[in-house]
């Protein structure tokens, strides 16, 4: 995550959220929307197209259209915006994941597998 700004922002003044400082707005609606386009579009290193979950890896089928399907393409917040209500409508705070994956992560840090060291210490 970016440094937190040392004094805490008002969900209430972020352009984009609503009065509770959820993303609701027509706004964030079509950020999300370009950003799934773009993840859908992604091509990936073995050639396939679609960027995976950032939480799981595993792929995401882009095809789902119903909201509530576990495997449904949800924009995650990298930084949560209960703690980062600026960086809300900031694509670059987005990251794909599924539905059920983003829901199980709230606003918890993503368990990141950087695989096994080279060597034990």
């Amino acid at each position: 995550h970016d440094e937190a700004p040392t004094t805490p922002v008002d969900p209430a003044n972020v352009q984009g959220l609503d009065a509770d400082g959820r993303p609701r707005s027509r706004a964030y609606r079509k950020l999300v929307a370009d950003f799934r386009t773009a993840c859908a579009h992604h091509t990936n290193d073995d050639g396939t197209t679609g960027a995976p979950c950032w939480i799981c890896h595993r792929p995401i089928d882009y095809t789902i259209t119903d909201p509530y399907h576990p495997d449904v393409f949800n924009a995650d917040h990298a930084a949560p915006v209960k703690e980062r209500p600026e960086l809300a409508m900031d694509i670059n705070n987005l990251r794909p994941s599924h539905r059920d994956c983003n829901l199980k992560r709230g606003t918890d840090d993503a368990h990141i597998d950087i695989g096994l060291p080279s060597e034990q210490w």
